[in-house]
């Protein structure tokens, strides 16, 4: 029998998802705005008058930190990013228990870190 999640669970879970959401967005962003700036820069070979998109750079730049920061809760909520378990799987079940807390207390001291500076 499954257990059942708690409100507070269901509704961070539907905030990731958003967030993973948006991440989609901003990199589906990114293509677009990425195409228009190649086939824009490129239609003086044709014949056509071009011009790259205007700060096009710096928005890829800023898009790129939106679709990462943003799958990262998402990841971490489904446990689904990439991890060395080489030894981890071979620890005792309350030793790998110490090891996840390990983890969560490092990413936090990281992220809170980056958000800090």
């Amino acid at each position: 029998m499954p257990r059942q999640r708690s409100a507070i669970v269901d509704w961070f879970m539907n905030i990731n998802l958003a967030c993973g959401v948006l991440s989609g967005i901003s990199l589906l962003l990114m293509m677009v705005v990425g195409a228009f700036d190649v086939i824009g820069t490129n239609l003086d070979m044709i014949g056509i008058s071009s011009a790259p998109v205007p700060a096009a750079f710096e928005f890829m730049a800023t898009m790129m930190v939106v679709c990462v920061f943003l799958a990262v809760s998402l990841g971490q909520a489904r446990r689904s990013h990439i991890r060395v378990e080489v030894l981890v799987d071979k620890l005792p079940k309350p030793l790998r228990i110490v090891a996840e807390l390990n983890c969560h207390l490092i990413s936090m001291g990281f992220f809170g870190a980056i958000a800090w500076f």
